[in-house]
């Protein structure tokens, strides 16, 4: 929420944050993440009155853990920069400790992330009462809009996510193998929906899938597993699901061929479809794909909707799926989104990624 006080003496840090919102629109999440870092390097220390200092951190944070893009040496140099100024806010410091501890895990350094996990805990303990009691602003674990929200919720939080994470790692177990984001990873738990009619994430492992509720859809996304979900309502069949999520790149969108070895080439418009061909990425252009290729949102899409976690103030990645209805009235980029079909949430155009919106035909029985 950028306020005209913050328009006024953050000038710069105004209009790197207003950026984010363009790159996110169509998909250029590199950019995205440089313009949140910008944002943040530009609104001063600890003593800043800028209003969306957090918001910074949270975005770009948010978009290294769910491997949106692969952290670069200036990311993890902020990263720790931040983690070791004393001086900063520990709200902020501990979200960075968070993320750090999450992209160590998925390298295969178990003992770094622990490291990570047990800094965050003890910025948490130590954080003072006047500070846990300053509001900032982030994004609403229910209703997916920014708002203010005590620091001390979001360190509480923070520290119960690194407490979790914490005991899997000395464990030495993750449901999904090597080289999986435990606070990324998710299924269903026994009661699928709390009172709000929000779905609750829980640790894999808890239940086997045919122990799930029914009416709730979930698998495992991409080359390095993480969970999903998605209610039954919105009208995407298992099988349809896995399909669009994990297909982009693995098969051609025209002819079904399956990639073998290397990936094929995305649609430069929307990223969403892949061909194995020239002439198939022509032939499908003009049979349909003109008319359904883009990168910006639109009313009817499916997306994963992120900072979705009911129980994590702090907006760690869930792998949550939506369909968009409308865009929310007011001045800020807010969309309408059904997670249920009797619950609808608003949430910021960064938080959402636009699934494919076909899936490819069966592969060919003579290749």
């Amino acid at each position: 929420m950028l306020t005209a006080v913050d328009a006024r003496r953050y000038k710069l840090s105004c209009r790197a944050l207003e950026a984010t919102q363009a790159h996110a629109q169509a998909g250029r999440w590199r950019e995205c993440v440089d313009k949140y870092k910008l944002a943040f390097r530009k609104s001063g220390d600890a003593t800043s009155t800028f209003t969306s200092r957090y918001h910074c951190v949270s975005g770009f944070t948010s978009l290294l853990t769910d491997k949106s893009v692969l952290p670069d040496a200036d990311d993890w140099a902020l990263l720790s920069e931040v983690i070791n100024n004393e001086t900063e806010l520990s709200v902020v410091r501990a979200k960075c400790a968070m993320t750090k501890g999450i992209l160590l895990y998925d390298t295969h350094d178990r003992d770094g992330a622990a490291q990570c996990y047990r800094r965050l805990i003890t910025l948490a303990k130590k954080a003072k009462k006047g500070e846990r009691g300053e509001k900032i602003w982030a994004t609403h674990p229910k209703k997916g809009t920014l708002c203010q929200i005590p620091s001390g919720a979001l360190l509480d939080q923070l520290e119960s996510n690194a407490t979790d994470n914490l005991k899997s790692l000395e464990s030495r177990v993750s449901p999904f193998g090597e080289g999986v984001s435990i606070s990324n990873s998710f299924s269903t738990p026994a009661t699928p929906m709390n009172e709000d009619g929000i779905v609750s994430a829980v640790d894999m492992g808890l239940m086997s899938l045919e122990e799930q509720t029914k009416g709730i859809v979930t698998g495992r996304l991409g080359e390095k597993p993480r969970g999903y979900f998605a209610d039954a309502s919105l009208g995407l069949t298992q099988k349809e699901l896995d399909a669009r999520l994990n297909i982009v790149g693995q098969a051609c969108h025209r002819c079904g061929r399956r990639a073998k070895g290397k990936s094929f080439r995305k649609c430069s418009g929307c990223l969403l479809v892949s061909y194995c061909s020239l002439e198939c990425q022509r032939t499908h252009w003009s049979s349909g794909h003109k008319g359904e290729c883009r990168a910006t949102l639109s009313p009817g899409d499916f997306v994963v909707v992120l900072n979705r976690t009911p129980s994590d103030v702090s907006a760690v990645n869930a792998i949550q799926i939506g369909a968009l209805k409308h865009k929310a009235k007011g001045e800020h980029e807010l969309w309408v989104v059904s997670m249920t079909s009797t619950l609808t949430i608003q949430a910021p155009a960064s938080d959402l990624r636009r699934l494919p919106p076909t899936t490819p035909p069966p592969e060919p029985e003579d290749v």
